[in-house]
């Protein structure tokens, strides 16, 4: 049985259009699951500052924090938008610009590998603790780069940047966990998104200007500055109201010290070597082998063979052993998660099937400028800010994720079906674009995934659950870069030994290795007809591949659960203020009772004394 079905139903009061409203702030953990308490004592010290944190902010402060939230948000976006303009100039710099495609590999690898234990940091540390450390490592990450002399201090600092703008994006995903309720849940978690849908026009301009005026390295440079500087609201706000919350604690005689010992036990480190090394082994191989002699290769197969292995003893570890585990097995036995999970990872398998390679299918086969090329691809991820602001006011009215998920991924599907039909630009752009702002709609309505994931398991679960869906979403992704990166460098030299004119065919894996040579040969030419034929022919094939995954995934997704959001949430007990939370209008006129019996009482006793 899911966890929704366990939820107790109670009876549903007056709703109140009051935002930010105030619950009983005596039950820190506050979550029943299979009619059991967390037992207090238990719980990892980062829960427990998180619940004084929530007992003491108010409407004000959490104004305050998603203010600083939003604003440090547009410098994450910026950042994201920018780094991959800057970073060809760098390994130039260095000479070693063939070693770019090696360094993104790794950079996948880490943000598909790291995020299962930053949420189990968050938890047992504290989100103000990773907030702070995580604001460091990036700034150090990008002082690095910046100061960086050679390829191997550049690598080196892709790391704490990776790292760090990993667990920036997603401490802001578990900060709209901790302050709202599940029906506005899905609203809150767009506030990161919002600043993509106007730094995907506006980087472009911001990289040539700094390019033109300066180097590279004010590129990343100007970032290891406005990170800490915009940071300061959200932090100061969180680490005011722990520190208020700590002092509470003291003065009543509740406060704990931190147990380093038990902080290492709860933080799983035998789970986080077997996870972390398993899966490194398992996603680094399908990243690196691209051809078909390279899958023949021991140490290929080596890596993904201990891999496996090493995810199976990771499995065995966490079912049996673990007493504080990484990643609980139980949260699978719910359909939500398990279903909804592996729609994610579906869905992002699907996109990055084709996504890949769609740049240079534009440029070449469409015959699209750069710009151009660069605007189309835009559309998608604009998009799916509208259709996952979109999909959270659904979300806070009607409270069905299931179907706005299921709906969404028949957007996909119709999204992808015309990106199939429409592929040559050159002939119909109208239509490609149309094809890829339905699949980005489709995009923004399948993240509701992440909030039926919240909703199925209790409040004190939220980060770990919310890490599992990045991470599943994380390696769709590697898996699907993987994938497409295979049947282009396998496909594309075929199709062109089949179509290129014989006097070309010395050239051919040059024109295979390289868009510009494709781009010398004039459009309409009897060359550039058999090289868009052989791009058109590969990308065909990618695109339904694509297709099928996205179908797979709306398969999945009618598995889930059919939750209902207001019930959830009228069961639920946030521990203090949060965004929205329904049921809460019942609390306020009881104050509001007790408020007025007592004036009443006060004026009845100056009548009285009056009279006398």
């Amino acid at each position: 049985m899911s966890t929704i079905d366990r939820e107790e139903e109670v009876t549903r009061g007056e709703k109140t259009d009051v935002e930010f409203v105030a619950v009983d702030k005596s039950v820190s953990s506050g979550d029943h699951q299979d009619g059991q308490v967390a037992d207090v004592d238990l719980q990892p010290v980062g829960l427990l500052n998180l619940s004084g944190i929530k007992s003491t902010w108010n409407a004000k402060s959490l104004a305050v924090a998603w203010g600083g939230a939003l604003a440090l948000s547009f410098v994450v976006a910026y950042d994201n938008n920018t780094f991959s303009s800057f970073a060809p100039y760098a390994t130039s710099d260095f000479t070693d610009l063939s070693l770019l495609g090696l360094i993104g590999t790794i950079q996948g690898v880490i943000s598909a590998v790291m995020q299962q234990p930053l949420g189990k940091l968050a938890d047992v540390y504290g989100r103000f603790e990773l907030f702070t450390a995580c604001i460091v490592i990036v700034t150090v990450g990008q002082v690095m780069l910046t100061a960086s002399t050679n390829i191997n201090v550049y690598a080196a600092a892709q790391i704490f940047f990776v790292v760090g703008l990993l667990g920036l994006t997603l401490m802001l995903q578990f900060l709209a966990g901790d302050s709202s309720d599940l029906k506005n849940r899905l609203i809150i978690s767009a506030i990161p998104i919002i600043p993509v849908a106007v730094t995907s026009w506006t980087a472009a301009p911001i990289v040539t200007a700094i390019l033109n005026d300066t180097t590279w390295r004010w590129g990343f440079g100007i970032f290891a500055i406005l990170f800490p500087v915009f940071s300061v609201p959200l932090l100061g706000t969180l680490w005011w109201h722990q520190r208020k919350s700590t002092k509470a604690r003291k003065a009543n005689g509740t406060y704990t010290p931190f147990n380093h010992w038990l902080i290492f036990q709860q933080l799983d480190p035998i789970g986080f070597i077997w996870f972390t090394g398993g899966l490194t082994l398992v996603l680094l191989p399908l990243s690196l082998a691209s051809s078909n002699s390279s899958w023949k290769s021991a140490h290929i197969i080596i890596m993904l063979v201990i891999g496996g292995v090493s995810l199976i003893v990771f499995g065995l570890w966490e079912w049996r052993f673990a007493k504080w585990p990484l990643l609980p097995l139980a949260l699978f036995k719910d359909r939500t998660i398990t279903f909804g999970g592996l729609s994610n990872l579906m869905a992002y398998l699907g996109m990055y099937t084709f996504q890949s390679y769609l740049f240079a299918y534009l440029v070449v086969d469409s015959n699209l400028s750069v710009a151009a090329a660069t605007n189309v691809l835009v559309v998608q991820p604009f998009v799916a800010t509208f259709g996952m602001i979109g999909s959270g006011l659904i979300l806070k009215y009607w409270g069905r994720p299931k179907w706005v998920i299921v709906a969404g991924f028949c957007v996909n599907v119709l999204g992808m079906g015309l990106t199939l039909r429409y592929r040559d630009a050159s002939v119909h752009i109208a239509p490609l674009i149309v094809g890829q702002g339905l699949f980005g709609l489709g995009q923004g309505m399948v993240y509701t995934i992440q909030t039926a994931m919240q909703a199925s398991v209790p409040e004190t679960s939220m980060a770990q659950v919310t890490a599992l869906y990045t991470t599943l979403g994380a390696v769709g992704d590697a898996f699907g870069a993987a994938i497409s990166g295979s049947v282009w460098i396998n496909v594309l030299p075929q199709k062109l030994l089949e179509n290129l004119p014989a006097a070309l065919l010395p050239q051919l894996a040059d024109i295979e290795g390289s868009v510009g040579l494709c781009l010398s040969f004039a459009w309409g030419t009897p060359e550039r007809v058999a090289i868009n034929t052989s791009y058109d022919q590969t990308m065909r094939i990618l695109l339904i591949a694509g297709l099928c995954c996205e179908a797979g995934a709306l398969l999945l997704s009618l598995f889930m659960d059919d939750q209902n959001l207001k019930t959830l949430d009228e069961s639920r007990d946030y521990g203090g203020v949060v965004i929205g939370k329904t049921g809460g209008l019942e609390a306020i006129k009881e104050r509001v009772r007790g408020a007025n019996v007592d004036t009443s009482a006060a004026a009845k006793e100056e009548d009285s004394s009056e009279v006398q």
